[in-house]
């Protein structure tokens, strides 16, 4: 989208802001005239983009929160106060800056030169609603004849499999566990244990947490394998009966089924990027294992203020990643829906005056969305730099 454009949009926004019918608040879709377009291909295609717009808003703003609280969550047990944000800058900006300004004081304060942190973990892998991708392409593209077909290229599906599971099982809630748990192990910990340990811990924090070796059992986060019961998701190896989440491969069809990877589908270009902002935003991330470990010997001071930094990322840095990768995600969807209202702009101005500016105002919509997308990715890198310059990355 060119320049011209961009600001002939943002100033239709502007107007259409104190007009009936077109504000954005409320639902664009709600109200006389939006939601009146007609039947023809071209209404199909505004409305699917209007209400992309108004989703796109919602969940962005939603994952902007969810990123702040996470860094929130973070100061508040590094013993950081979470600043007021400036002007012109967002609250996620202020506390987790905040967040890694405090991560490099305690690098810089505690870990001696030639003393390391290491940080183990497996990126987070993101899935998306392959059901709800082509229900929006198809009600979309009026040249789908029939539901779109979504191939997972580049990855997996994932879900409900009433046969047999080969891979994956991935139990959610309250479960007996004797393999990976994302989320609270009680019971045996083959590995670092970030918790309570009832028994003998080789690294405790100034409040008497394990971050170390549970020689016993353990009640926190295990970066290994967990042999008791697990609040989270209990992740196995299975070639069976899978009662939970099958991540994999099933000897029949998948109920709900989700891709891991790339979704592509076969349908008119600007439908399928609308589409694609819709189902990534709302996309789900796993929360990986983090293994976080100090190979020095530093006084009881730098060891309290090294063992609080392990306990914090080993507790909220995985949620964090996950955050971090949807946000990644978001980020070059959003972009490319942008430029998709750019493309599908035609089909609003064939539809008349009151389409056009209904099409105008969630076009601005969408691109302040993308804005807060972008000011949380950066955010993300900002903090994660820290983190790997903490490690030694």
């Amino acid at each position: 989208m060119n320049r011209t454009t961009w600001i002939a949009l943002a100033t239709m926004g502007s107007v259409l802001a104190v007009l009936p019918g077109c504000n954005g608040t409320g639902g664009m879709m709600d109200v006389l005239g939006c939601n009146s377009l007609g039947a023809s291909a071209d209404a199909q295609k505004v409305r699917t983009f209007i209400d992309t717009a108004e989703q796109f808003e919602r969940d962005a703003l939603a994952l902007e929160g969810e990123v702040e609280s996470t860094c929130a969550a973070m100061a508040e047990d590094l013993g950081v106060e979470v600043p007021t944000p400036g002007e012109d800058e967002l609250q996620v900006e202020a506390t987790c800056g905040a967040v890694q300004a405090e991560i490099e004081s305690i690098v810089d304060a505690a870990l001696p030169t030639g003393a390391s942190l290491t940080l183990e973990y497996e990126p987070p892998v993101c899935s998306v609603d392959v059901d709800a991708y082509a229900d929006c392409v198809a009600e979309c593209d009026a040249d789908l004849t029939a539901d779109a077909r979504v191939e997972c290229t580049e990855g997996r599906l994932v879900g409900q499999c009433s046969g047999t599971c080969t891979g994956e099982c991935r139990a959610e809630g309250s479960v007996a566990c004797e393999a990976e748990c994302r989320g609270t192990c009680s019971g045996t910990c083959t590995g670092t244990c970030t918790g309570a340990c009832d028994g003998t811990c080789s690294l405790t924090d100034e409040e008497g947490n394990c971050v170390g070796t549970c020689d016993g059992t353990c009640t926190g986060r295990c970066s290994a394998t967990c042999e008791g019961t697990c609040e989270g998701t209990c992740v196995a190896e299975i070639d069976g009966t899978c009662e939970g989440t099958c991540a994999g491969s099933c000897d029949v069809e998948f109920q709900e089924p989700r891709c891991e990877g790339t979704a592509d589908v076969e349908a008119d270009v600007d439908c399928e990027a609308a589409c694609e902002a819709s189902v990534d935003v709302r996309a789900e991330c796993t929360e990986p294992r983090v293994a976080v470990t100090v190979d020095a010997a530093v006084d009881p001071d730098a060891q309290a203020r090294l063992a609080t930094l392990v306990r914090v990322l080993a507790n909220h840095y995985p949620r964090f990643l996950s955050l971090t990768a949807q946000v990644e995600a978001v980020a070059a969807s959003g972009a490319d829906l942008v430029d998709a209202f750019d493309g599908a702009a035609g089909a609003a101005e064939r539809l008349g005056v009151r389409a056009s500016a209904c099409f105008a105002d969630a076009t601005a919509l969408a691109v302040r969305s993308v804005s807060t997308v972008e000011v949380t990715l950066s955010v993300t890198v900002e903090v994660n730099a820290s983190v790997t310059a903490s490690a030694g990355g």
